[in-house]
């Protein structure tokens, strides 16, 4: 007998107006506003230097009044200070009760506190755009992400016992076999994984003679940490190489909240989910300029807390570059959309045009299946401003004849100068060529 489930996790904000959630946010704004002021040592020396004062910020508005919070300068809060998270620690060391930190592939690692209601919280805003993206308390959940001081570990298995299925904390570390076995011993139905893990890992699947369409009871996936699945192509290979009803794409950031937004049954694109928690704003990325919110926008996500106790941030550059839609949606949830395209610290300026390593990909993705998907920009220096033509590697399929490649180059090589004005130097390379992730995609290379 199938488990007869509500629709929404919380029907009431998912389905509520858009004018009547801003003036939740509005409200919750102005509090924190006030709060971040008295509390943070950072926030109260950059709002005297800015000639900013809490009572000015009333509206959303408004916050176009506050320069942005960028992550050097997050970084810089921990350097000197009496607290432990420095100076934006806006919680007494008693009140918080746990601390996530970034991954530090960029440069230090930054840390963030949580008091007992952050994580309550949080708890409650994550397990929402799970149950968006489709899990149930009848789920076996397999999760292969980072566990160790990560957002996207702890946080999630909270959220995902507050939701009330079997998870499996595989983690990240986790062999591809193991990973395998232990969700075929288990019958899980669900997992959760880095878009280039769950490519990976079909490989590896039919590497161990596993067919993992009738070996493996996969039914849902829940991919989040990287852009891709907004690639009909990454979303299509998944989908079919599983054999899975649903595969649907989330979104997060370590400073605000481990999920912010995710796919629902339509599979086009991420509802934003935590309007309570966080004002999300649109940014032109080289001005800084706000872009009004409508149907097709792009531009940088730009995030503010509203709801938070320790270590808030206010308006804080993601890099994330998205396009965003303000449509009706079938499933009757008002939140605005948004897809991420590509990470704006990724982003490479050629020619006086930027381009995304991403969205190249998604190009040379549609002349499947005479190519693997998989490609690498090979640059002779540092980004973002290339002077000298970059590589394009492409992984074509074992089955592409020689004859047939110079037609092939020409066609991607049209699509790109079409579709990007960018025009590489185009190198095919062998199926298996590129290496596979099993966590995140790296999509340029630097040689000198």
């Amino acid at each position: 007998m199938t488990n007869e489930y509500p629709k929404y996790w919380d029907k009431e904000l998912e389905t509520t107006p858009p004018e009547e959630i801003e003036e939740l946010q509005e409200k919750k704004l102005r509090n924190q506003m006030e709060y971040v002021y008295n509390n943070s040592k950072f926030y109260h020396e950059k709002f005297n230097e800015w000639g900013v004062d809490p009572g000015d910020i009333q509206t959303i508005e408004d916050l176009s009044k506050i320069p942005f919070t960028d992550k050097p300068m997050e970084r810089n809060t921990f350097e000197g200070g009496e607290n432990p998270l420095g100076e934006n620690q806006t919680a007494s060391v008693e009140d918080i009760v746990r601390i996530h930190s970034s991954s530090g592939t960029t440069g230090p690692p930054v840390y963030f506190g949580l008091t007992e209601g952050d994580i309550k919280t949080w708890s409650n805003c994550i397990a929402r755009c799970f149950w968006t993206a489709g899990v149930r308390p009848s789920d076996v959940v397999m999760y292969g992400m980072g566990l160790s001081m990560f957002v996207g570990g702890i946080p999630v298995l909270d959220a995902l016992r507050e939701i009330g299925c079997a998870t499996v904390p595989a983690g990240a570390g986790m062999g591809s076999s193991r990973f395998l076995n232990i969700a075929k011993d288990l019958n899980a139905n669900v997992f959760g994984l880095t878009p280039s893990f769950a490519r990976y890992l079909i490989e590896s699947a039919e590497d161990m003679g596993l067919d993992p369409r009738e070996d493996l009871n996969f039914e849902k996936y829940f991919a989040g940490a990287e852009p891709g699945m907004g690639e009909e192509h990454i979303r299509r290979e998944i989908k079919e190489g599983w054999g899975l009803e649903s595969a649907r794409e989330t979104l997060g950031i370590g400073e605000m909240v481990t999920v912010l937004a995710a796919e629902c049954e339509q599979e086009y694109g991420m509802h934003f989910m935590v309007p309570d928690l966080i004002i999300a704003e649109l940014i032109d990325p080289d001005t800084g300029e706000v872009i009004e919110w409508e149907d097709e926008a792009e531009g940088e996500l730009v995030y503010t807390a509203i709801d938070r106790r320790a270590t808030p941030l206010v308006r804080f550059r993601s890099h994330d570059y998205a396009k965003v839609w303000r449509d009706d949606c079938e499933c009757g949830r008002t939140t605005h959309k948004v897809r991420v395209i590509g990470r704006t610290d990724d982003m490479i300026i050629y020619k006086g045009v930027n381009v995304f390593p991403t969205a190249v990909r998604e190009m040379v993705g549609q002349f499947k299946p005479k190519v693997t998907g998989y490609i690498q920009v090979v640059l002779d220096e540092p980004g973002p401003k290339v002077e000298g033509t970059p590589t394009l590697e492409v992984e074509v399929s074992d089955d592409m004849k020689e004859s047939e490649l110079e037609d092939l180059r020409k066609k991607i090589g049209k699509v790109l100068q079409s579709e990007l004005l960018f025009t590489p130097e185009i190198e095919f390379v062998s199926q298996g060529s590129i290496e596979r992730s099993k966590y995140k995609a790296d999509l340029v290379r630097v040689e000198d």
